[in-house]
């Protein structure tokens, strides 16, 4: 993943974890920050990694394509787990049923 990655993930975990904190366990105060100190750590260890000389640790051409693949296969599932939410969550509301699934997954 890299320096530049672990400050990229690490943040937008942080902001998920104190999003989470917040709106599902009403949570406030040194609780609802402490995901952002602990992404502050994890930045000030990867800039310090940067800021190492040499090329650092680099991947094989197969760990590369690995890495590659995976990536595309989590985005892809997480759009198709957005749209059976989406299309769910819509079919529920235009049918007044409460824990009903689409007409699609009925079928299968």
């Amino acid at each position: 993943m890299g320096a530049w990655g672990a400050i990229i993930m690490s943040f937008f975990g942080a902001v998920f974890a104190s999003t989470t904190l917040r709106f599902q366990f009403h949570r406030a105060g040194i609780s609802f920050t402490s995901p952002f100190l602990i992404f502050a750590g994890i930045a000030g260890v990867a800039a310090w990694a940067i800021r190492q000389p040499g090329r650092g640790i680099s991947t094989s051409e197969r760990a590369s394509r690995v890495i590659m693949w995976s990536s595309i296969a989590e985005n892809a599932c997480l759009w198709t787990a957005l749209e059976f939410h989406s299309c769910s969550a819509g079919y529920r509301i235009e049918h007044g049923a409460e824990y009903d699934y689409p007409r699609f997954i009925r079928a299968c």
